[in-house]
Formats: structure tokens, sequence, C-alpha cells
């Protein structure tokens, strides 16, 4: 088994668990492999509402109440913009990719998990007595074993689950933290004691006293310490435990660079162009590619580099911006200008002030799940888009956001209650999402009738990377596989003009040659492939 193999099958056991619980159900037989990839997408659809609506449940936004956040318009829409965004087709579409979605689908698991279980004690308002008591210590360990399972999970399902340690910190800052602007709730300010410990003398309460932490910090350290640990999974899968450490850091660095001689750097910079390219296809997904033929810059000054990077910079300073004000009364600048006098609506500042904190947690969440593949890590594809399949969940929760909470609805725009968009503003924002959503899964529907057919795709991929080896090997395969051999060959050819040490292009030539009884040129081609192999 190659190396290669070897790394990903350690790193990514339980997907390709799945892999072969398809392939003895049905064998070879594709739509057994769709149907699942179907179902998962349905269900990390699902789990984006369930994150929402508990979000909503957090304690700081149960601090501030409001009936007129459409907490639950905004779950529906932001699952619905999920589920029918054309740029989710690779992942679903491609069988291959279900260790993307799969992986997605335990990463959400687990946080909405650990968000149940840090809001069950808000939800379960009842009396203390001790079956009570009882019944939420077991819930509560019920929710924490599963987030952290799924974790687990997670982590052996594909490398993108790095982060979710962190984005759980961060949605513990984000929203169990206590409020700047207010006195500070009891769930806040106390919370529950992890239901695996119960403190005490002599035990874990008195082993962080003696840190220096106090009991909410000790009870935040014990929520944090197994996720954070789960984070060894993959580097320890990826280089084993056995080697000397100084074995262990150069097979680390070996293997981060993931098949490619390309630099850090050259990658880092290059990446500050496709994430720039991610944000246009979420909001404008057109000419979408399977392989894509996509430049690499090597220096930061370069122009296109620079200006990719002052953008994801402006992006990141909004999300540190609506951060910061969202822990702000409503009186801030950030209001001035916006509602005055008489015509402001307490409420409305209130729900507009703290609406801004769910924003910021969707643009932090979508740099943070972007980083792992589009970083220092250099990847032989600087561009998939399947790679945008999580990430994407934090734009769209932002985005869905913004456009309820900044509407008319809210008053925002200092319109006057008679005006007919103040009257019908939330009628008018779900009208236009709706009109959205519809647009979207047109244009899904139209992106996947390409992969229905493989000369079909093959031929998109040429169409739109006509300079690129691999594209023109594929359509070659392509041609190949329906028996038109001399096409085949031209663009075998073509790919080798393109690029004389591609591998599989000479690999093929040896095979269409071969077929065609020219015996001699087909080895030339074959012993070629071999001394390459070497060095690919």
């Amino acid at each position: 088994m190659n190396e290669q193999v070897k790394h990903f099958f350690h790193t990514r056991f339980i997907t390709f668990f799945t892999f072969m619980l398809n392939y003895q159900l049905h064998g070879l037989d594709v739509t057994g492999y769709h149907v699942v990839n179907l179902a998962i997408h349905i269900i990390n659809a699902l789990l984006v509402y369930w994150l929402v609506v508990l979000t909503f449940k957090t304690p700081f936004f149960n601090f501030h109440p409001s009936s007129l956040i459409p907490h639950l318009l905004i779950a529906l829409f932001s699952a619905l913009l999920f589920v029918s965004h054309p740029i989710q087709t690779q992942a679903v579409t491609y069988i291959t990719q279900r260790f993307t979605s799969l992986a997605t689908l335990f990463y959400l698991l687990s946080l909405v998990m650990y968000v149940k279980f840090r809001t069950q004690n808000t939800e379960h308002k009842v009396q203390n007595t001790d079956k009570r008591q009882k019944i939420f210590s077991l819930s509560s360990v019920f929710w924490y074993l599963t987030s952290v399972l799924s974790a687990v999970l997670a982590m052996k399902t594909k490398e993108i689950a790095f982060t979710l340690p962190i984005i759980i910190v961060l949605y513990e800052i984000f929203f169990f933290s206590k409020s700047q602007n207010s006195e500070t709730s009891s769930s806040m300010q106390n919370p529950p004691i992890p239901p695996l410990t119960k403190g005490g003398k002599g035990g874990f309460s008195c082993i962080t006293r003696h840190a220096g932490l106090s009991d909410r910090q000790a009870s935040r350290f014990l929520y944090f310490l197994f996720f954070l640990l789960t984070m060894l999974i993959i580097p320890l899968s990826l280089i084993g435990v056995n080697d000397r450490i100084d074995k262990l850091t150069e097979d680390l660095n070996e293997i981060t660079k993931s098949g490619t001689s390309m630099s850090r750097w050259d990658y880092l910079f290059t990446q500050f162009r496709v994430i720039v390219t991610y944000v246009r296809l979420l909001f404008f997904p057109v000419n979408q590619n399977l392989d894509y033929d996509y430049p690499i810059y090597n220096s930061f000054l370069n122009p296109n580099v620079f200006l990719s990077f002052l953008f994801l910079l402006s992006i990141f300073g909004l999300g540190v911006y609506l951060f910061y004000y969202s822990k702000n009364p409503p009186s801030s600048p950030f209001y001035k200008g916006g509602i005055k006098g008489d015509q402001a609506s307490p409420n409305s500042l209130t729900i507009t002030h703290h609406a801004l904190r769910i924003m910021a947690f969707g643009i932090f969440f979508f740099f943070i799940t972007l980083s792992v593949e589009s970083s220092i890590i250099p990847i032989e594809d600087i561009i998939f888009e399947h790679r945008l399949y999580l990430p994407s969940i934090g734009l769209i929760i932002a985005f869905v956001s913004a456009v309820f909470c900044f509407s008319p609805y809210l008053s925002s725009f200092n319109l006057q209650p008679s005006s007919f968009l103040s009257r019908h503003a939330l009628r008018i924002t779900v009208l236009l999402l709706t009109t959205s959503v519809i647009v979207l899964a047109i244009a899904t529907y139209q992106r996947n009738s390409v992969w229905q057919d493989v000369f079909r795709l093959c031929e998109d991929m040429v169409k739109k990377s006509p300079k690129k080896a691999r594209t023109h090997n594929n359509v070659g395969l392509a041609y190949y596989l329906k028996g038109e051999t001399d096409k085949a060959i031209e663009h075998f050819q073509i790919a080798l003009s393109l690029n004389p040490y591609y591998v599989p292009a000479h690999n093929n030539l040896y095979i269409a040659y071969t077929a065609k009884g020219w015996i001699k040129e087909g080895l030339q081609h074959f012993y070629i492939a071999q001394s390459l192999k070497p060095h690919r």
C-alpha cells in the first residue's frame, strides 16, 4: 500500500468504513453511494438549523429576549441556503468527497451537542428535587459524551475537523461569557459543574483552586479538556507514536507538504486569492469548475495578492467590529444616524445590538474552518470547491442574520412606520430569501446535470481549464472509454505538450497505442512513465 494511502486510511478510517458498507450492500452500483451522500447533506442542513435555533437560546440571547428577532426564520433560511447552494455540488455529488460532508456532519453534531449540553440548564426550568436533578445529570452526561464522541469520529473522518475544539472554545466565549453591558445572568456567570466530576473537598475543585482557577474557570477548563485532547488524534494518526521526537517532527513537516514541492509562503500568498474566489462563489456561483487551472503567486506584494489580503482583512475586521459592538450599549457610535430621538424603539435597538454577535461568529467560523486547507499547509491542488462546504456555513449564517437584523423590519433605516417597506419588511425579506433559495436550487440542478455524464463533465473541465494537462488527460480517458481511441490519443498528446512530465498521460498513451497495435510507440511512453514515477 502506498504511503499516502496508508496515511489517508489511518486518518480517514470512518469514511473508508462507510464506503466498505456501501460496497458490501450494492457493489459498484453508484446509486447507493449517492443516496448516502445526499442523506448526509440533508442531515447537515438539519444540524445547521438546530445550531442556529440553539444559539438563540444561549444565555447571551436569553438575557436580552425579544419576540421581534425572527429566530426560526434565520435558522430556516440558513439551512435552506446551505442545502440548495450549487457550491455544495462537489461535496455531495462527487462520491469520494463524502470525506468532507461526513466530517462536517460529525463536526456540526459535536458542536450542537455541546451547545445542547451547555444550554440544557436554561431549558429545564424545574424544581431542584433529587429526582429532577438526577434526570438533569443523566441528560448532561448524554449530551456531553455524544459531543466528545462526535468530535473523535470527526477527527477520524477528515483533517478539517482539527479546528473543532477551537470553534467550541470560540462559541463558549461568544455566547456563554458574561455580558459586559449588563448584569450577568447566573447561568453565564456560574456554569454547571461538568457531569463527569463533582468537585468537593480533595476533588477536582481542590486541585483547580491550588492552580489559581475559580470554580467557573475550572468548569470551563474541564469542558474543553477532552475536546482539546482530540486534537492529538490527527497528528498522531499521521506520524505514529513510536518514533523519536526529531523523527516525528521531520515526518510531520513532510506530511503537511501533502505531495507538492510548493513552498509554504507561495501557498499562503496564493490562498489569499483562492479565498476571495471562494467568497465570490458563495455570493455569485458562476463558472464553477471541478479542476481549476489556478495561477500560483510568489510575492505578497503582487497587486492581486495584496488587494486580496486587504479584502479578507476587512471581512475579518468586520467580524471583530461586530463582536466589539455587540458588547456595548446601543448608545455607542455604531448606532448614530440610524435611529433618532423618539423614533427609536428601545426594543429594536437592543435587537440589533445583540444580533451582531451571531454575525461575528459566522465570520470567524468561516476563516477558522477554512484555515486547515487554506493557510500554510501546501496541498497539491490549491483550490477545490468542496473545501468550502464546512466554512460556507459560517458566512451563510452571518448573511441571513444580517438580512433579517438590518432590514427595515428592525427600524435600522429610520423609515416611517406608515411606509410600505416598514409595514411589510419581514414579508419582503422572506420573499427575497425564498427567491434566492429557488434560484440557487435551479443553479444546483443545472450544475448537477453536468455531473450526470462523465464525458460532459470532462468536456466542461477542458472548456474552463484548457491549458491544464490533467483536464486533457481526463477527457482523453473519457474518449477512450467511449471507444474513440484517436480522439483520446489527441488529448493525451495535448496533455504532454502542456506538461511533458505528467505520468498519467504517458501511461494512457501506452494503453491507447497498444490498443491500436502500435507496440513500439506505446512502450516508449511506458518506459518514460516508469522513469518519472519516483519524481512525480
